[in-house]
């Protein structure tokens, strides 16, 4: 029996938010075929109907939701600190992003630990979703710095993510080198605080 788009559309659905859930509670290593086919009402096989890249397509489709939800704290954040000096701003940004981290830890995870099959690349359109959460970062450097070329702005807004990325993420593995919620907070601060009055060192040679 041959189904409508529109109940394509459902099942492509009622497969995302399984395993949205299931990404959720238990993270990748929980995520399973046969309960998202059943909680879709089809069978395992016909999961690559709707979906052709298969369960990395599923996971990458969760994880677009996932940054859309960062994206947003980010963007609120940003709201909040606006007109305060650029230190305040990135520390503002900063500490959403630990929060955040804290508050969906398996659907974060989920954005860093999932490897495609056989090595395959990272889809341009999902990459491209990751680099836009740059521009909370670049804004502030074109303010900042006028002068500086889009590249180099860009690959510089990418080192001071992944400079607050590394502190959440480091921070937060409970290993050795975990640390409580505050302290990460702190930490967050003076790296903020240090690459504002570096940033704007900069600035002021190059001006």
């Amino acid at each position: 029996m041959r189904i409508s788009n529109e109940e394509k559309e459902q099942i492509v659905a009622r497969i995302i938010d399984s395993a949205e859930r299931q990404i959720a509670a238990t993270g990748l290593s929980g995520l399973n075929l046969r309960s998202l086919a059943s909680d879709a009402g089809i069978k395992p096989a016909s999961l690559y109907n709707h979906f052709k890249g298969g369960l990395d397509e599923v996971i990458l489709r969760v994880n677009s939701r996932t940054i859309k939800m960062l994206d947003q704290s980010l963007a609120r954040a940003a709201k909040k600190a606006d007109g305060e000096p650029v230190a305040v701003l990135f520390d503002s940004m900063a500490v959403a992003y630990l929060h955040f981290a804290i508050k969906h830890e398996k659907r974060f995870a989920a954005l860093f630990e999932h490897r495609m099959a056989n090595d395959a690349p990272i889809p341009e359109w999902h990459l491209q979703e990751h680099y836009n959460l740059f521009r909370h970062v670049e804004r502030p450097l074109a303010a900042m710095n006028p002068n500086l070329g889009e590249d180099e702005r860009r690959i510089l807004a990418r080192t001071i993510y992944s400079s607050v990325h590394g502190i959440v993420h480091l921070g937060r593995q409970g290993r050795l080198i975990a640390l409580p919620v505050p302290v990460i907070e702190q930490q967050l601060g003076v790296i903020t605080q240090v690459l504002a009055d570096g940033l704007s060192a900069f600035a002021a040679k190059l001006s």
